[in-house]
């Protein structure tokens, strides 16, 4: 509890984490992922459900309080959406007419999506070439994408190895061997020369650390007068992962970047929230470490424990720094057979150590145990006080996966559907229900998946002042919303449309930069078969065959 004129954050676990971000001044919120609605033109057919006395989960009388109505409603806001949904419908009726809403480019027997071992699908209006192969020398998985319309290429490798598997006595390691990657390799020793050489092509690089991979990416200008620069780029990044210097004068110096890093952390609230999120689970589960990193973990504390941080930094890559737990994505507008050309001129002295996926080492820890985190882990309401003027609150549900046949739900992405529902902003929603008391500004419902071995579904609710006085209410009308789908259920339609949705989304996706394309790509490689790297995590499969999804070429 806080001093009512101080900001303050509130969780609330019931199943669930609730946290609220409040402050007396006007307040930012921001979403961590992209979410999805449904569209106005669902309103449409809510009314011809309530004609026919069919239960529709939307209804916001289930919400209101006996005689309260919607203080958004008006009689020019209706027209307007009865417009749009007109507009939706009649483009969606010329799709179905044209014969391009429901035409599938897939085999008639690939109701599953695809044979494991089958092409590669792509977007219906996507004219790049792919191709998907291993490096017969060392098992490396790579996906080549040719694009002759580019003036710029892109790269990316995703190593199978993050936060999670650092040793519990360098917390920060994973992190610290991604930044000193950039610091100089056996075949181009200069510290640095790897982005000043693509500076002066145009490019930059970059590399993230999450929960179990690490990723690395960067991008070249690739037109006519930089002939020969992508190909010299991919062959220095391939250096990265073959043979990294890990010298002992550049160990000292990063570990200051490491250090501003952190510094500049503290002051984040997504960071001190996600802090908060990790003090929920078990101390003996990997997630509830350290991840970032700092002096005091990497310098001082290996010192006092007599560590020698080089050894430890060179024991870390030689044990997961291997090519058959590696996925590679290039994108350029070369064509395939020179991609491929390049990828084995850079790529081929990569080790394969025969590496194991991290993750199964600690895959029957339970992520929520009661008494054994720093913050109980259910049913706990937790205020925080955060940084920026913000209110919020957050509703989270863990997930738990603990059989393979579960984690292999997370593929038929099932959190679109809830989202679909809870995320709804138009009539008879949550979030009217609760603009229409004053109470929010906005809501987002997404599925965050920190591990292959458990889920956070959130509930996040950007509050009004009065919206976070009256919290205990706002809490109420999510939970009454979910008890209310449960009574009635929900119209067979409504999972139509979120197939039909997806399906537009995907049929008319646009290209987007390469830079973030081979990102997205590299990490789809480490969950999906080749047949699926560009279809797996951008579209909704209504079928899980265990002959395709039985093995991802992971050990």
């Amino acid at each position: 509890h806080t001093h009512p004129t101080m900001p303050c954050i509130v969780t609330w676990l019931l199943l669930v984490v609730v946290v609220i971000l409040a402050t007396s001044n006007a307040f930012v919120t921001t979403h961590r992922r992209p979410l999805l609605h449904p569209p106005s033109f669902l309103l449409e057919t809510q009314r011809q459900q309530q004609q026919q006395n069919i239960p529709f989960p939307l209804s916001r009388r289930d919400l209101n309080a006996p005689g309260s109505s919607s203080s958004n409603s008006s009689s020019s806001s209706n027209a307007v959406e009865d417009v749009k949904r007109r507009q939706l419908l009649t483009f969606t009726a010329s799709l179905a007419a044209a014969g391009i809403l429901w035409k599938d480019p897939r085999p008639a027997n690939a109701d599953s999506m695809a044979d494991k071992n089958g092409p590669i699908i792509v977007p219906p209006l996507d004219d790049r070439k792919y191709e998907t192969f291993e490096l017969p020398g060392n098992g490396l998985r790579v996906l080549l994408c040719s694009d002759p319309s580019l003036s710029m290429a892109a790269a990316a490798m995703d190593v199978h190895v993050g936060a999670t598997s650092d040793p519990d006595a360098v917390p920060g390691l994973a992190h610290f061997t991604e930044h000193m990657l950039f610091l100089g390799t056996e075949l181009y020793p200069e510290e640095g020369g790897f982005e000043a050489f693509l500076s002066g092509n145009g490019g930059f690089s970059n590399a993230f650390t999450s929960t179990e991979d690490t990723v690395y990416y960067f991008d070249i200008s690739a037109g006519a007068d930089s002939t020969g620069s992508f190909s010299e780029a991919l062959r220095r990044f391939g250096s990265f992962f073959a043979c990294p210097l890990f010298t002992q004068t550049a160990t000292g110096r990063e570990l200051n970047a490491i250090e501003s890093e952190n510094s500049k952390n503290l002051q984040s609230d997504s960071f001190r929230m996600y802090q908060i999120d990790k003090s929920r689970v078990n101390k003996d589960h990997p997630f509830s470490k350290f991840f970032t990193g700092n002096k005091a973990t990497l310098l001082d504390g290996t010192k006092k424990q007599g560590i020698d941080l080089r050894n430890e930094l060179l024991q870390f890559y030689e044990k997961y720094y291997s090519a058959n737990q590696m996925t590679l994505a290039i994108v350029g507008p070369e064509p395939l057979t020179k991609l491929k050309k390049y990828v084995e001129d850079g790529f081929s002295s990569i080790p394969n150590r025969q590496a194991i996926s991290p993750e199964t080492q600690w895959r029957n820890v339970p992520p929520y145990l009661e008494g054994k985190s720093i913050i109980p882990s259910l049913k706990h309401k937790v205020e925080i006080v955060p940084v920026n003027d913000s209110r919020q609150v957050i509703l989270s549900w863990p997930i738990v996966y603990n059989q393979d046949k579960e984690r292999e739900w997370q593929y038929l992405k099932p959190d679109n559907y809830v989202s679909h529902l809870i995320g709804h902003e138009g009539e008879g929603s949550i979030l009217s229900f609760l603009k229409s008391r004053g109470w929010a500004n906005g809501l987002g419902a997404s599925l965050d998946k920190d591990s292959s071995g458990f889920s956070r579904y959130e509930v996040i609710i950007s509050l009004t002042k009065s919206g976070l006085d009256a919290v205990d209410d706002v809490c109420e009308a999510v939970f009454s919303y979910i008890d209310m789908i449960s009574r009635v259920g929900v119209p067979d339609y409504i999972f139509d449309e979120v197939l039909q949705l997806d399906e537009l989304e995907w049929r008319f996706l646009e290209k987007g930069d390469p830079s973030s394309y081979v990102q997205s790509l590299v990490e789809g490689m480490q969950k999906y078969p080749p047949s699926l790297y560009v279809a797996g995590p951008r579209r909704v499969s209504v079928n899980l065959d265990n002959s395709i999804w039985g093995n991802t070429s992971r050990p």
